[in-house]
């Protein structure tokens, strides 16, 4: 196909996916190239091709202690769902056929695929070698798509022999190497030295040492953040609407002095305190996520605990008032919210919460939504937009209909099976309750909710002549963290939002 010719009508632009007797795409024919590069010398060799699937599945390498080996376990295609049977859970690794297999790091040549037994007819993990000898190696599986259950084994590369492993042998890989300072994450590590990330009061650093050696640093990130004032975080309790104890947390504005203040409420449905504010309050979270930068604007910030149990068994949209509505009530009670300047925030699940809360709640005074879901029928079946022009199956990159069915929100079924619950669960089928206004936030690539989930929601709200704003963001994804310029836009808006409508006196 070439420019010209689609220009001129001579070639239509299509993409085809086919289920069933039409099916006959199981993977790709792209590969990977395994190359070792001496970095003191700056040249290469090529060792082995192996398959590289490009929707989901992860390529995985394990050099032997001796160095003279490596195992490999390659993703070869996506396994067609089980019609009867449920997904075993929301993850690609485990949607994937997988296969494993060996390479000479000294000699190149073709890469050697194992035979794996029955019981570990789909490898799931790539543990790593065991034992100073290094002639085996440990790897997860299981033997068919839809168990839940995973076994170890062991793989002796002498004598090719895979049993199950009943007595573990400690990976020497995951051991915690000396010289690595407490909090840094390992990113790599061989004989000769390691690589590791540390988060500092100055920074993001990626550092390595040869054994005995002094670090060096290789990179440097968000330096600037050092520069941003931050202010005191505490917990407190409170009764759900089902009087469940929950927890809440709140980010006060730097050099904050007592007094009523505007507040955001960021949440999440199914995320509660303290492991949510652990994670959100990080100092280094990135992009438009960092709260820090909210609260340095004057707001508050506040993260309710949400509970909202996935088992089908209760409507996830009208729970989700009763666990946030008190908290913002308890912070009123302490004096530091004032009820007539409180906003709600969230991103993907979380701005599925920002929209139902928008129509089920009259605690808030503006509400902004980052790539929301507004309609969960629309999402079952929704492709991923990055998959076009891919030859395969574009169904089998996106992971709307696992999350759907196992964990957004509830739902334990398809919507042709459970249809009343996806329509009484989606936020536009009550977007005539929406009092509070609106500003819904969209990248046109997005992988989760196509921008008709933003564009649906906004159109119910502009033609009852409520107070909206939508923005979609051009080549952005699910995090809109795509550009610079995309991270500023967003901060700024969301900004301006909330200070128009967050003011004393706003009108609404």
């Amino acid at each position: 196909m070439t420019r010209d010719k689609v220009r001129e009508g001579q070639e239509a632009v299509v993409s085809a996916s086919a289920s069933g007797a039409e099916r006959t795409t199981v993977g790709s024919d792209q590969e990977a190239i395994l190359t070792i590069v001496n970095v003191e010398t700056g040249t290469s060799t090529d060792l082995a091709h192996v398959p590289a699937y490009p929707f989901k599945g992860s390529l995985a390498v394990r050099v032997s202690p001796r160095g003279d080996r490596a195992a490999v376990m390659a993703t070869t295609g996506v396994l067609a769902p089980a019609k009867d049977a449920s997904f075993p859970r929301n993850d690609g690794e485990w949607l994937v056929q997988k296969k494993l297999g060996l390479v000479d790091l000294h000699r190149p040549k073709a890469i050697e695929w194992m035979k794996l037994p029955d019981e570990a007819a789909l490898p799931l993990l790539l543990v790593g070698w065991a034992g100073d000898a290094g002639d085996t190696f440990t790897f997860a599986a299981r033997p068919k798509l839809e168990s839940q259950a995973v076994q170890y084994f062991a793989a002796n590369t002498v004598t090719g022999v895979i049993r199950p492993e009943t007595d573990r042998k400690k990976d020497i890989m995951s051991s915690r190497p000396a010289g690595l300072p407490e909090k840094a994450q390992l990113i790599g590590r061989d004989a000769k030295g390691i690589v590791w990330s540390e988060q500092t009061a100055q920074g993001l650093f990626v550092r390595a040492s040869a054994r005995n050696g002094k670090a060096v640093t290789l990179l440097e990130l968000n330096r600037h953040l050092a520069a941003v004032e931050t202010g005191r975080t505490f917990e407190f309790d409170y009764l759900s609407g089902h009087g469940e104890p929950l927890k809440a947390a709140v980010l006060l504005p730097p050099g904050y002095k007592g007094g009523r203040v505007p507040v955001i409420t960021w949440g999440y449905a199914v995320a509660t305190v303290p492991s949510w504010s652990d994670y959100s309050l990080d100092l280094y979270m990135p992009g438009i996520y960092n709260l820090h930068l909210y609260a340095a604007q004057g707001f508050a910030i506040l993260l309710p605990s949400i509970p909202l149990k996935r088992d089908g068994k209760q409507d996830p949209l009208t729970e989700l008032a009763l666990d946030v509505d008190p908290a913002v009530d308890r912070l009123v009670e302490l004096g530091i919210a004032d009820r007539t300047r409180v906003g709600f925030m969230g991103q993907s699940f979380g701005g599925y919460t920002a929209l139902g809360l928008a129509t089920q709640s009259h605690r808030f005074n503006a509400i902004v939504a980052i790539a929301p879901i507004s309609d969960l029928r629309a999402y079952y079946g929704a492709f991923d937009p990055t998959a076009r022009g891919y030859d395969l199956d574009e169904q089998d990159k996106s992971d709307n209909v696992v999350i759907a069915e196992l964990t957004s929100p509830a739902a334990q079924g398809p919507p042709y099976a459970k249809g009343e619950f996806y329509q009484r669960n989606s936020p536009l089928s009550f977007v005539d309750q929406v009092n509070a206004p609106v500003l819904l936030i969209h990248g046109d690539l997005d992988i989760r909710g196509t921008t008709y989930q933003s564009e649906a929601f906004y159109t119910g709200l502009w033609r009852q002549g409520k107070t909206a704003r939508i923005l979609r963001y051009g080549g952005e994804n699910h995090s809109l963290a795509g550009s610079p310029a995309t991270v500023r836009s967003v901060v700024s808006e969301i900004c301006e939002w909330f200070h128009k409508y967050l003011s004393p006196g706003s009108a609404r």
